[in-house]
């Protein structure tokens, strides 16, 4: 997840030089929008943002999950990944003043979905938009981006255990025979 969380950060930092550099290539400029200000692993920021110091908006969480399965030497699983995506308020979103100031939040859930969408690296594949859920706070009304890719990593060996036999274990009493343990 490391990788992918990476590359995320990559893509939108990507987006964040194009916006301050050349604004002809900039999604964000298109749709007149600041690009997210903060990206950051999700840990509740919308229902709590008094207790993160420099919340900013707008901005981007990650939150993800992961189902496991062993295959051989290798982990395989179906990551789901949730972009949080938090914005100031904007214009209203009624009716009355026209479809383009109308549709600003809309526009920018979806510039976020184009930047995320596709993106992958060498332990996942491509993160593919599979649903979308507006969120309600008492502090925000925010967006949840949800998107599903496999991901595999090689299983490392990393599990080190020792094989022995526990001697010289000073027992009072008498023992019929000694015991030889095989610890896993």
């Amino acid at each position: 997840m490391k990788i992918l969380y990476k590359a995320i950060l990559s893509a939108f930092e990507k987006e964040n030089n194009l916006y301050d550099n050349n604004p002809d290539k900039s999604l964000f400029r298109q749709i007149d929008a600041e690009p997210p200000v903060l990206i950051d692993l999700f840990d509740s920021q919308p229902e709590m943002p008094d207790q993160f110091e420099g919340f900013k908006c707008p901005a981007l969480f990650i939150d993800y999950s992961i189902a496991w399965e062993r295959n051989g030497s290798l982990r395989i699983g179906t990551l789901t990944l949730e972009a949080h995506v938090v914005t100031d308020a904007m214009e209203n979103t009624t009716n009355i003043s026209g479809l383009p100031d109308d549709c600003k939040k809309i526009n920018y859930y979806e510039t976020c979905v184009n930047i995320l969408e596709g993106i992958a690296t060498e332990e996942t594949s491509q993160l593919i938009l599979r649903h979308e859920r507006p969120q309600s706070t008492d502090y925000f009304n925010y967006h949840i981006l949800t998107f599903e890719c496999t991901i595999s990593r090689k299983i490392t060996g990393a599990r080190r255990y020792v094989d022995g036999t526990i001697e010289d274990i000073p027992i009072v009493g008498n023992i019929k025979e000694r015991l030889t343990f095989d610890i896993p």
